[in-house]
């Protein structure tokens, strides 16, 4: 018999923030939006994040330059989180 596996955070406070039901919508959300190299960057979060009525665009991307994000740099499922948690 298998045991239940979650969605594993490394960041225990960021792990915290979210119900496994939650962090398993999201992960799905995640991948889905991914572009067509597989890849989310800092520059399409704006676009993704309203999609998921989260924040208005303008809102993101204010919060993106108060982060000094680069544009063109990757995120990852946790940084996707900590953006969608602020």
């Amino acid at each position: 018999m298998s045991g239940f596996v979650g969605v594993v955070v490394s960041d225990p406070w960021l792990q915290s923030q979210f119900t496994q039901v939650e962090l398993r919508t999201l992960n799905s959300k995640f991948v889905s939006l991914k572009n067509q190299i597989g890849k989310i960057t800092v520059e399409d979060l704006p676009t993704l994040l309203t999609k998921l009525k989260a924040f208005k665009e303008d809102e993101i991307r204010e919060m993106l330059r108060e982060l000094g994000s680069d544009s063109s740099s990757d995120v990852s499922f946790e940084e996707f989180l900590k953006v969608r948690n602020l």
